[in-house]
């Protein structure tokens, strides 16, 4: 199982979600999962997480930077323990949309994030080329700020190289992986895997479940593990477990270990 799922859905039926984040927490719980970020596109979701009690699986908010956010709700959402900042998955007319520009506020919100005395992980979501080359160059100058390649194999072998060069880490998502959802073919998992880890990388699976069609999150990732664990062999343990982990400890503590939780637990 993965030790986090650093991408989720949670939601509503009328969202077309299978549950929402209790019932998305209660899942991961049951499956032995750490923890999880909570992705909507719509935005925010610390006012939602911050509606969970407190402890394991430790649930953290995210917002994603789409036309609506403005750097005010940026800041608002980090002020509320978002910690997760993807970039932009929707178009100006709120439809999905893929190989995206950067936001136009994106200088300031770089800015505001160069401020902060908090780590964050800034994530590629659905930027495009020029885009994933800025957040990876921005975080290689800012330590507290690491860069992660979303839906990463759709990326060149040149491209993730020159990635891994400026620090980005990747994140290979169970749900791209097992449905055609784009007119782009996907580099195979193992050899990429093997890329990246020769480069001194990380890479790491996520489920960008919680769709209703897809049905419980972690019964889906557990199937797909099985079915990986053939052609990954030892390569799974990694990517699964000790991948995620790295991510997620850059920006989370064990309030068993040390610190505290964010502010929205």
């Amino acid at each position: 199982m993965l030790s986090w799922d650093l991408h989720v859905h949670p939601g509503s039926a009328a969202e077309g979600r299978w549950g929402d984040g209790g019932e998305v927490r209660e899942a991961a719980r049951r499956a032995g999962v750490k923890g999880l970020v909570w992705k909507s596109h719509g935005g925010s979701t610390a006012a939602f997480t911050s509606e969970l009690a407190p402890g394991s699986p430790w649930v953290i908010p995210s917002i994603v930077l789409n036309p609506s956010v403005s750097p005010a709700d940026v800041h608002a959402a980090i002020e509320r323990g978002v910690r997760w900042i993807w970039g932009p998955s929707r178009r100006a007319d709120g439809s999905l949309g893929w190989e995206l520009p950067l936001p136009r506020s994106w200088k300031e919100i770089a800015e505001m994030l160069c401020d902060l005395a908090e780590p964050v992980v800034l994530a590629t979501s659905h930027l495009e080329h020029t885009g994933r080359h800025e957040f990876a160059s921005f975080c290689s100058t800012a330590p507290a700020i690491l860069c992660t390649v979303t839906h990463s194999l759709y990326l060149s072998d040149s491209e993730v190289t020159s990635l891994a060069g400026k620090g980005a880490v990747f994140e290979v998502d169970l749900y791209t992986l097992t449905r055609t959802v784009r007119d782009v073919p996907l580099a195979p998992l193992a050899p990429r895997a093997d890329l990246l880890h020769s480069l001194g990388s990380t890479i790491y699976l996520t489920s960008d479940a919680g769709q209703a069609a897809v049905g419980n999150p972690y019964v889906f990732v557990r199937e797909e593990l099985d079915r990986l664990r053939v052609s990954l062999g030892n390569r799974l343990e990694r990517l699964a477990s000790s991948g995620p982990e790295r991510v997620a400890r850059h920006i989370w503590v064990d309030p068993d270990d040390t610190a505290i939780a964010p502010d929205s637990q």
